[in-house]
C-alpha cells in the first residue's frame, strides 16, 4: 500500500514543478494499482480541498481545469 500526501495530488492535478510533477504521475499512474493500492488519508482529502478553494478564489484551479486534459 502506498501512502499519498496532500503534495502528491496537487503536483499531479497542477504540473506546476516538471520534475516533481512527473514524480507524482509515475506513482499515481505506474505504482498504485489493484494489487498495490493507494492509501488518503482523510485529512489530505480535506487539505486538497481546501487548497481547490483557496485557489478557485484566485482562479487558478478554474484556468487549470479548463487547460488541462485531466478533467
Amino acid at each position: 500500500m502506498i501512502g499519498l500526501d496532500t503534495n502528491v495530488f496537487i503536483l499531479y492535478i497542477v504540473q506546476d514543478d516538471e520534475q516533481q510533477a512527473q514524480l507524482a504521475t509515475d506513482v499515481i499512474e505506474n505504482q498504485c494499482s489493484v494489487e498495490n493500492p493507494a492509501f488518503i488519508n482523510e485529512i489530505t482529502l480535506c487539505e486538497i480541498v481546501w487548497v481547490e478553494k483557496v485557489a478557485s478564489n484566485l482562479g487558478i484551479f478554474r484556468r487549470l481545469i479548463k487547460s488541462c486534459s485531466l478533467f
